[in-house]
Parts: C-alpha cells; structure tokens; sequence
C-alpha cells in the first residue's frame, strides 16, 4: 500500500481490524476443545464407509441400501488379463477385498484355481470341475448356494449363461446377425 494515498490513519484502522480479526479466531479456536474419543469424531473407517458405498467412479454401482437390509451375494468380476513380460496376469474384482486380485496360472481365488490366462478369459477349476470365465462375466455365490457363471449385460443386471436374449421382431439386419452370432457363442 502507498502510505501517501491512504494516510496513516487509514493504515492504522486496517492493521487494527486485521489484528482484531486474527485475535477473535484465536481466541475461538483456543476456547474450543479437541473432540472426545467416541463422540461422533472420525475415529476408524467406519466412518468413510459412505465413500466407498457412493463411490461415482464405480461404474458398476447400483442402488445402496444398509448392509443389514439385504442379504449379501458373493461377486468375483473378471477385469482384464494381460501378458507383460512372458507372464500373464489375470484382474479380478469383487465384493470381499478378498476377490480383488491380479493373479498368474496357479494362484488361487476363492477355492478356485486358475489353470488358464488368455486374452479371451481364463479357466479355473474347482474340485476337479473346470470353469471357462471370459471378460465380463462373473461369478456369483448367494447366502449358502453354489457359485455359478454369469454375464452382466449393459443394463447391469445379471443375466444367465444359458439365456439367450430373444431377438425383437423389428431388429434391423445387423442387430439380428449380431444378435444370432451371440447367441451361437453361447450355446457352444
């Protein structure tokens, strides 16, 4: 500030009010104690969990509702594979920390192991059973059932291998070749 245009009376008045304003907060944060243990203060992760459940870069996110209110299905996703340096990797993700993995032929993933690593997906086994898991499928195991194979269509919803989707009767020509060679992929 030029001291000539405001004069000192006009610098003393803002120097007073700024070191006013400085002493009242302060003294506000001197007067206010630190929050007690136990008393609503952010003590653990249980208080970030509505991060994590209205996370908007899930791209998979679906309605939420408190864990209590629904009961809870075990999902492994298939992400990705990849081959980087003579070694191929396969990306899980799913609803336990546990299912979120990027595991090589071998490792296991919820009792089952894998066997295989292409681009296309990978094979597990499981008790001697083999499992053909391709990108963008899942596995799925609700409350006291068995795991099975899924594929999650674009309107998220799970949909069973086995079930086609019934071409509509006004499909133009590509959606219906389309369409039939999706089906075909299924039945093999």
């Amino acid at each position: 500030m030029n001291p000539r245009r405001f004069g000192p009376s006009a610098l003393c008045r803002t120097a007073a009010l700024a070191a006013a304003a400085l002493l009242g907060c302060l003294a506000a944060a001197v007067a206010a104690p630190p929050p007690a243990p136990g008393t609503g203060a952010a003590e653990s992760f249980e208080s970030f969990r509505l991060i994590g459940n209205l996370n908007i870069f899930n791209s998979s996110r679906v309605g939420w509702t408190a864990d209590s209110q629904r009961p809870r299905m075990d999902i492994i996703s298939l992400v990705g594979t990849m081959e980087f340096a003579k070694q191929r990797l396969a990306f899980f993700d799913g609803t336990e920390g546990g299912f979120r993995k990027v595991l090589h032929e071998g490792d296991t993933i919820a009792d089952f192991t894998v066997t295989r690593i292409d681009a296309g997906g990978v094979r597990l086994t499981r008790d001697s059973a083999l499992i053909s898991l391709a990108m963008g499928q899942q596995l799925r195991r609700p409350p006291g059932g068995a795991w099975s194979v899924g594929a999650v269509p674009e309107g998220g919803q799970l949909q069973p291998d086995s079930a086609a989707p019934a071409i509509p009767p006004g499909a133009s020509d590509v959606l219906k070749r389309l369409m039939e060679q999706r089906q075909n992929q299924l039945k093999q």
